[in-house]
């Protein structure tokens, strides 16, 4: 995984209001998730989690494609 990571911003908040299971979240709460994460990018084909990965985070694509494959 690339080593981008920055904390979340104004803009995220504004981006996470038009997430449809984040969007009827109060400010206060999304303005929490916002600063508790970490903003991250890949490079194209990079691979984001294996199938089968225990998972410990949610991710949400603020900007571009993700593709899913299952094996």
């Amino acid at each position: 995984m690339s080593e981008n990571f920055a904390k979340g911003t104004v803009e995220n908040l504004e981006q996470l209001k038009n997430v449809d299971f984040l969007k009827n979240l109060p400010e206060d709460v999304l303005e929490t998730v916002v600063n508790d994460c970490l903003l991250m990018g890949l490079e194209d084909g990079e691979v984001l989690f294996e199938d089968g990965e225990e998972g410990s985070s949610m991710f949400v694509i603020l900007s571009g494609r993700l593709i899913v494959i299952k094996q």
